[in-house]
């Protein structure tokens, strides 16, 4: 047992980098797998997060938890919320052979510029991202009131506009490390005005711990979106299905 006990010790990290490549790997098919027989968005993202989230404060140091602090955490956990929201209403409104793909592509292409940009020190092309993603939104959520199947699509560029908008906002705080940020060139005073709010926004964040962080972006928004479901008539979906304890096993996944 001791020399098992010394093997396993020995290669824990590529047994835990494999665990976590597996787990990573099987996330969006098995949560694929579970809003198929139940398609309710909403109560998925709340069995999905709330776990998460006790998981967290159970195993690290989360510091002082208050509405000063979860303040602090508004962008990352707004940004959050809205692509695990519209990442499971994508699952719903469309195909695994859809998400899957636009997932691993966007994430590549957004993390390529975030790592060709990280030593610029520029918003420049991140903030073009954004509001090139927001106006494809727009256009989508138009032509999803007249074109059917057009619901899947516009989930999942809002996605990718908040994968945009998250990597915009890491490289401002990264940049009001090194100097403050001055958007009075770009907009005036009103702009002079919005770098302030964000300048204090990155400093009340910079204080979190990651683990306080991460706990906010899972505990947070769980409630509005399970909100947000009831609210889409989920409730209804719930009472027409009779659930079973292979079903409420599914919804956990």
């Amino acid at each position: 047992m001791e020399t098992v006990g010394l093997v396993l010790q020995s290669s824990k990290m590529y047994i835990l980098s494999a665990l976590f490549f597996v787990a990573n790997t099987l996330r969006v098919p098995l949560a694929a797998a579970a809003v198929q027989p139940l398609r309710t968005p909403g109560v998925h993202c709340f069995f999905h997060l709330i776990p998460a989230a006790i998981a967290i404060w159970a195993t690290r140091d989360l510091g002082s938890i208050s509405l000063k602090t979860l303040r602090g955490s508004a962008v990352p956990v707004s940004l959050s919320g809205i692509q695990v929201g519209c990442l499971f209403a994508a699952l719903v409104a469309d195909s695994i052979w859809l998400v899957l793909p636009w997932l691993v592509l966007m994430r590549q292409i957004v993390g390529f510029q975030r790592r060709y940009l990280s030593s610029n020190g520029t918003l420049s092309l991140p903030v073009v991202s954004v509001l090139a993603c927001g106006v494809c939104t727009v256009a989508l959520g138009a032509a999803a009131f007249v074109v059917p199947g057009m619901l899947g699509f516009l989930c999942l560029m809002v996605w990718t506009t908040a994968e945009c908008g998250r990597v915009a906002w890491e490289l401002a705080s990264l940049q009001d490390q090194s100097h403050p940020l001055d958007l009075g060139a770009w907009a005036g005073s009103r702009g002079e005005a919005v770098g302030a709010l964000m300048q204090d926004q990155i400093a009340r964040q910079s204080k979190l711990p990651q683990a306080a962080l991460d706990f906010y972006q899972s505990a947070v928004p769980a409630v509005p979106l399970l909100l947000l479901g009831l609210l889409c008539l989920e409730g209804k979906e719930l009472v027409q299905h009779e659930l079973s304890v292979p079903a409420v096993e599914l919804l956990c996944w």
